[in-house]
């Protein structure tokens, strides 16, 4: 709002349009839902956090960041390790910096690729590499 110089009648405006007052005169839709929104007392529908966005020209997850990992929270708790068998089944879902992701991705697949080793050791196969045409 402030880089385009707007205050919450304008945002509101851009987004459900006008209507007119008691007194004749007019006035944006909705106008203290911004407020009420931007004071954290409530929180817009994802449709309206969509118009919203698409209004001001960013993101959903640029508007509210901490709102957006706090519903995916809700739904998908942040950490669970569960042992299963000689292994650990971890669950993780979490708001990190990229580089933290990117490590946590390369000791994912470290790890995948040595589960996958012991079980093919287990079954009694020999494990051998295969190249991406398929050839062993």
């Amino acid at each position: 709002m402030k880089k385009k110089g707007w205050d919450n009648s304008d945002l509101a405006r851009a987004v459900w349009g006008e209507t007119t007052d008691t007194k004749g005169y007019k006035v944006a839709k909705n106008r203290d839902r911004i407020s009420v929104y931007l004071h954290g007392a409530g929180f817009p529908k994802p449709s309206t956090l969509h118009k919203i966005a698409e209004v001001l020209g960013v993101a959903k997850d640029e508007l509210a960041p901490e709102r957006m990992a706090a519903a995916i929270d809700r739904e998908y708790p942040e950490f669970s390790m569960i042992a299963v068998g000689e292994h650990m089944h971890v669950q993780m879902n979490a708001l990190l910096p990229p580089s933290i992701a990117a490590e946590i991705s390369k000791l994912y697949a470290q790890a995948k690729a040595m589960v996958t080793r012991e079980a093919v050791k287990g079954n009694g196969v020999e494990a051998r590499e295969i190249d991406d045409d398929g050839a062993v």
